[in-house]
């Protein structure tokens, strides 16, 4: 038996926000299907997003955790859709499944280490 589908729909996908042990919390996403749309942008709001909900009012930045978006992909993550002028399209395009992002400097220096995306990427895990 398969789900109903209705204009509109979106695809199966599946979220589970949790907080590891040493206090690093993530936001893990399932995803079927490709829903064509730009996945890292996407990605970026949902870690930023996370990032908020940990520090209140009056709190210093050492509070803030470290915290990560999780995206397990039954599609293969074709990177940057819009790169800039003389950008690879996929920074990291390799045959690894695993793929992770955070903000760099363009001669690859993190910032604060404080937002990591990570995508695994099920067919290349099925192909190693």
């Amino acid at each position: 038996m398969s789900p109903a589908s209705f204009s509109g729909q979106r695809d199966v996908s599946y979220d589970i926000s949790c907080e590891f042990d040493d206090g690093m919390a993530a936001d893990i996403e399932m995803q079927a299907f490709d829903q064509k749309y730009d996945y890292g942008k996407r990605a970026e709001y949902q870690v930023a997003r996370l990032e908020t909900t940990y520090l209140k009012k009056g709190d210093g930045w050492e509070k803030a955790p470290t915290v990560y978006q999780i995206s397990v992909l039954d599609f293969n993550y074709d990177g940057v859709e819009n790169a800039d002028e003389g950008t690879p399209k996929s920074p990291e395009k390799t045959k690894s499944p695993v793929s992770r992002y955070a903000m760099r400097t363009k001669d690859g220096r993190e910032l604060a280490n404080a937002l990591n995306i990570i995508f695994v990427e099920l067919p290349k895990a099925k192909g190693a």
